[in-house]
Formats: structure tokens, C-alpha cells, sequence
């Protein structure tokens, strides 16, 4: 029964630690997944003890249900011992109540008695047993990866706190900036900071990372609003052109002070007019070179309205971008007052 027990121990040893493998795997899995649960760390003491406890049960209940009749077992004992049968026909025979019967069970008793169990039922190791260290490593390598991944200096609590408030304040700039008109531009700008937002709100954040997050975020904005300045430049030329040719001296005027809102409003009262002094000379049926040159006219104060439009959301993508800049000047200065060291062990 010890032999079978033994061999049966290795099998569901071996199945209860592939199993607890499997278990490990998924437990390692679910972070990637998205799931909170299998941050926790895994319990390999208490999963372990019990793969152990249900495998023995498991070994005792098989060996008990399997276990051999007295006779097998003497038979197995007289084939791997030489004893010609002796020991299994004296425990056929039971008590002996003839003298040749009480000889055949003393001959046998004492040849049981010359004979090593453990040589004649030597434990041999089931497949399953040789295979064993290979689930009990992989057990205890998915316990152990999170940690070796995760390994390093441990953020500084301080940093940590102080990088959450920056996100908090990114986040509570971002809502104001939502409040006003979304162009393509200022929604672009306004996703990139809530990006930085969550970076900054992570565990893991470091200030060293926030800062060259932020730093690589303030060049792109430079960059754009370089690119949209001199897209005003060659608006503003466009719009002198035009001034040097135009007799409507407000209009001109309008534009040489910058308010382009004013002079797109006066433009569309110029078209008005211009739409109906041509009314007025279809119906006096004018010739067509008069109403050709309104049509002219028109074409070349749409054309202007175009660039004036274009030269408000210019203006209004500088403007935006100077606000973040600023903003995020502040927040590299915030964030540069912050101590640099991390911590290893709980120790700076």
C-alpha cells in the first residue's frame, strides 16, 4: 500500500501543480486584460499547501480503493523472491490444520522472513513523477514574474502625490478649455494634455519621465505655433495686397488694425450691396461688361472673406497654443521644484 501510495502521490501531485500552473497564468493574465483582480499578489503559500494536502488525499483514497488482496500481494512476493508459490499457497491455506499444511506455512514464514520488501515491491517512479519539477517551476516563475517585471527603485511617495495633484490641476485646465469652442486644433492640443493627465496619475510615474513627457509636448506646441505664425505672415501679405487695390478706406482700415471680425462683418454688407446693384442693373438690363465687373467684385471680397476667416482661426490657434504653453510652463516649474531621488526598499 506505501508503494501505491507513493506512485500514486507523484501522478496527482503532478496534475495538482499543472493545474495550479494553469491558475498562475490566468492570475498573471488579468492585469494584462484590464482586470483589477490579478493585481494582487498571488498565493503561492496557500495555493501550494493546498495542492499538496488535496493530491495526498487524493494518493490515500486511490491506494486504499486499489489496494491488493492478501493473496496478490503473497503472489507478487513468491514471483520477485523465488519462493515457488509457498508464500501465496500459505495464505490460501489460511490457519493449517494438517501437518503438512502447518509445514508449508512454516517453510513460508520463513521465507518471507529472509526476504527485503522493499526488493521485492521496489518503488518505481511514474512519468508523471520525473515530469513534476517542470509545473512546480512554472508555478513559482508565474508568481514570481510580476515582481521581477516591477523590479527597481520604487517611486518617491512625495513625487508620486505631487505628480497626481499636476494631473488633477491638467485635468480641471482641460474642462475650463472644453467650455470653449472646440476647433480641431484646440481638441488635438486638449487630448494630448488629458494623455499626460493619466500618465501623471499612474503609481509608476517618475518626474524624470513626466518632464521629458512634457518637455517633448511643449517643443510640438512650439513647433505648431511657429508653423501658424507664419501662416499669418503670408494671410497678412495677402491682405495687404488687397488693401493697396481697395477704395473702401473702413474696410482697409479695419484690417490695418487687426479686426478681422469687424472687416468680415463689412464685407458681407459690401456683397449685400453688391448683390442688389446688380439686381438693380439686371432689371435696367444693363450691359453685360457692367454686371461682369460686380460679378468681379464680388468674387474678389469672397475671395478676401476667405482669407480673413482663415486669418480668425489662425489667430485663435496662437492664441490657443500660447494659453497651454503657458500653462505648461508653469506646471515644468512645478514640477522641477520636486525632489529627484527614488526609493529602493523603502529607502532613498
Amino acid at each position: 500500500m506505501l508503494v501505491t501510495f507513493i506512485r500514486a502521490e507523484l501522478r496527482w501531485l503532478f496534475y495538482a501543480f499543472l493545474a495550479l500552473a494553469a491558475v498562475g497564468a490566468a492570475w498573471f493574465a488579468l492585469p494584462i486584460l484590464g482586470l483589477t483582480a490579478g493585481r494582487a499578489p498571488f498565493p503561492i503559500f496557500i495555493a501550494s499547501a493546498a495542492a499538496v494536502a488535496l493530491a495526498t488525499a487524493g494518493a490515500i483514497l486511490q491506494s486504499w480503493f486499489e489496494r491488493p488482496a492478501p493473496v496478490t500481494v503473497a503472489k507478487a512476493w513468491d514471483d520477485n523472491s523465488g519462493g515457488k508459490d509457498r508464500l501465496a499457497s500459505a495464505v490460501q491455506i489460511g490457519e493449517g490444520t494438517t501437518p503438512m499444511s502447518r509445514a508449508l506455512i512454516d517453510e513460508a514464514v520463513q521465507l518471507s522472513k529472509r526476504v527485503e520488501p522493499a526488493r521485492v515491491f521496489p518503488v518505481r517512479v511514474p512519468r508523471e513523477g520525473w515530469w513534476l519539477p517542470a509545473p512546480i517551476a512554472m508555478t513559482v516563475a508565474l508568481t514570481l514574474l510580476p515582481g521581477w517585471l516591477n523590479a527597481g527603485p520604487t517611486p518617491n511617495p512625495i513625487v508620486t502625490e505631487a505628480l497626481h495633484n499636476e494631473a488633477a490641476n491638467i485635468k480641471n485646465f482641460v474642462s475650463k478649455e472644453k467650455t470653449k469652442e472646440l476647433t480641431p486644433h484646440r481638441k488635438e492640443m486638449l487630448e494630448r494634455l488629458e494623455r499626460l493627465a493619466m500618465d501623471l496619475s499612474n503609481d509608476k510615474a517618475r518626474k524624470k519621465e513626466a518632464l521629458a513627457e512634457l518637455s517633448k509636448l511643449m517643443d510640438d506646441l512650439k513647433k505648431d505655433k511657429e508653423e501658424q505664425e507664419q501662416k499669418k505672415l503670408d494671410l497678412e501679405k495677402l491682405l495687404k495686397n488687397f488693401q493697396n487695390n481697395d477704395k473702401n478706406r473702413e474696410l482697409s482700415e479695419e484690417m490695418n488694425q487687426g479686426k478681422y471680425d469687424d472687416a468680415a462683418n463689412r464685407i458681407d454688407k459690401l456683397l449685400d450691396e453688391l448683390k442688389e446693384q446688380k439686381k438693380k442693373k439686371m432689371e435696367q438690363k444693363a450691359p453685360q461688361d457692367d454686371l461682369a465687373k460686380i460679378d468681379e467684385k464680388m468674387k474678389k471680397l469672397q475671395d478676401v472673406k476667405a482669407q480673413l476667416m482663415k486669418m480668425l482661426k489662425v489667430n485663435m490657434n496662437i492664441k490657443n497654443a500660447k494659453e497651454v504653453m503657458d500653462f505648461l510652463g508653469d506646471l515644468e516649474g512645478a514640477l522641477g521644484e520636486l525632489p529627484d531621488e527614488e526609493f529602493v526598499d523603502g529607502k532613498p
